[in-house]
């Protein structure tokens, strides 16, 4: 801290020695030329001569403060208090040294004598406000940040830091406005545009929150944390090449923050490039084998490349770190599907079902599963759930035809057919299907429509297996 005119100079004591008041001098050119062990000697030789030299023993807890032994400064503060108990300097820093340690509700009544000794105190309106601002009160935090703002309108420290407080509270209009005024003051000051950027980004306005970040980076190229916040605008606009390069800018300033590793692996994943968002993941993992996340996606593109077990295995980590993770159940789910254990599957859908009970999707693929299995009525009952869920899905009322059809219910069968083409009119699935039931009926003139629209629809769709079922069937029916 300069303290500049501060008043400790001016010795209020009568009768301090002229070797007191020598040392005292001494100390005081040491301490400005920054000769901080030095000035402490000095300062102690003053106390030495005279124990009741306030400004000695105020200038010794700078000494001390400087060297970073806050509690020997804050014991010299102290005593200084206890000679002057009206002195706003000592109370103000012997708050500062309590902030430094942590200790701030310490530091809060510090700040708030200092305050009270001159309400104009500006520096202790905006020492206060940090110390709330550590200990998440952010109302009051703002509320002396103001105050500080009043008494020192170019203050960009208040400006910039009651601007944060604004962000934890979620008023990120608020907090903008006042990173803009910090840049207005010092627009050389990269972490204003940075902060500024994380705000516009938490109000989705990443065209803006790019320019920040860009901004930001220009200024201190060196700070990783301006393109990995810029990365995840890009992200969020789909630009994932872009998010790339600046995920890979950030890992090259700092290779040790598996977020930007996870959040590359995430963008590569978009991109269907899974073997690169493997790499990535792992290197997430590596970092920090605790976060469930990086297992998850690892496992998502383990199974989009049809690595099954590899994928199993990762989402079962993933559960053992977040046993309320729903993704990684249903897709451990799907992964035990393709490797045909069903039983497996049921009873992941089925945990997946009951952390979240308003996802159709689960119902849907336990339905599924129960299906291959052969329990038709389970099946029906979760496809009957998945559809009151999401009354448009069509795979729900096309395999609830599937189990009414192998229960012989073939009125129900054609009911749930012709729902999912009333959906989907392009469903050559449900075409062919409902076809097949209409034919085990013997309404062969429905039937023979259903599949020549079943025919037309897969050769529509590059289907040439189906196409030619189709065409079988039509044949036949003749």
């Amino acid at each position: 801290m300069a303290l500049g005119d501060t008043g400790l100079r001016e010795n209020p004591q009568h009768f301090v020695s002229n070797l007191a008041q020598d040392a005292y001098d001494l100390g005081v050119e040491l301490y400005e030329a920054e000769k901080y062990e030095e000035a402490l000697e000095a300062f102690s030789e003053a106390i030495r001569q005279n124990e009741r030299f306030v400004n000695a023993y105020v200038y010794r807890g700078l000494c001390y403060k400087n060297l970073g032994n806050h509690e020997a400064a804050i014991e010299d503060y102290s005593e200084a208090i206890s000679l002057k108990n009206d002195y706003g300097l000592a109370y103000q820093n012997r708050g500062l040294s309590y902030q430094i340690m942590g200790n701030h509700e310490e530091a809060i009544a510090d700040f708030t004598q200092a305050i009270r000794l001159n309400p104009e105190d500006a520096f202790s309106y905006r020492n206060r406000a940090i110390s709330y601002a550590e200990i998440e009160r952010y109302e009051e935090a703002i509320a002396d940040f103001t105050e500080a703002i009043r008494l020192n309108s170019d203050d960009e420290f208040s400006y910039r830091t009651r601007g944060f407080s604004y962000a934890e509270l979620g008023r990120y209009e608020d907090a903008i406005a006042d990173y803009t005024e910090a840049i207005r003051i010092n627009p050389e000051y990269d972490l204003a545009y940075q902060n500024r950027g994380w705000s516009h980004q938490q109000l989705e306005n990443h065209e803006e929150a790019i320019d920040d970040f860009t901004e930001a980076s220009r200024l201190n190229p060196e700070n990783y944390l301006s393109y990995l916040n810029r990365a995840i605008s890009h992200r969020e606009l789909g630009n994932h090449e872009e998010a790339i390069a600046d995920y890979s800018e950030a890992i090259r300033l700092n290779d040790e923050d598996y977020i930007a590793y996870q959040n590359r692996g995430w963008s590569y994943r978009e991109l269907e490039k899974h073997e690169e968002a493997i790499d990535d993941f792992t290197e997430a993992i590596r970092l920090n084998d605790e976060d469930y996340l990086a297992y998850q996606n690892r496992g998502f593109s383990y199974r989009q490349i049809e690595k099954y077990e590899e994928a199993i295995d990762d989402f079962t980590e993933a559960i053992r770190l977040n046993p309320q993770d729903v993704f990684s159940h249903q897709n451990r789910g799907f992964s035990y599907q393709q490797i045909e254990k069903h039983e497996e599957a049921i009873a992941d859908f089925t945990q997946a079902i009951r952390l979240n009970p308003d996802d159709y999707i689960s119902y849907q693929n336990r339905g599924w599963s129960h299906q291959e299995l052969e329990n038709h009525e389970e099946a029906i009952a979760d496809f009957t759930q998945a559809i009151r869920l999401n009354p448009d899905d069509v795979f729900s009322y096309r395999n609830r035809g599937i189990s009414y059809r192998n229960l012989e219910k073939y009125e129900e069968a054609i009911a749930d057919y012709t729902e999912a083409i009333r959906i989907n009119p392009e469903d050559a699935n449900s075409h062919y299907l409902r076809g097949q039931s209409y034919r085990t009926l013997g309404e062969i003139n429905q039937a023979r429509n259903d599949f020549e629209n079943a025919a037309e629809l897969y050769q529509s769709q590059g289907n040439e297996t189906w196409y030619q079922n189709s065409i079988d069937i039509l044949n036949s029916l003749d």
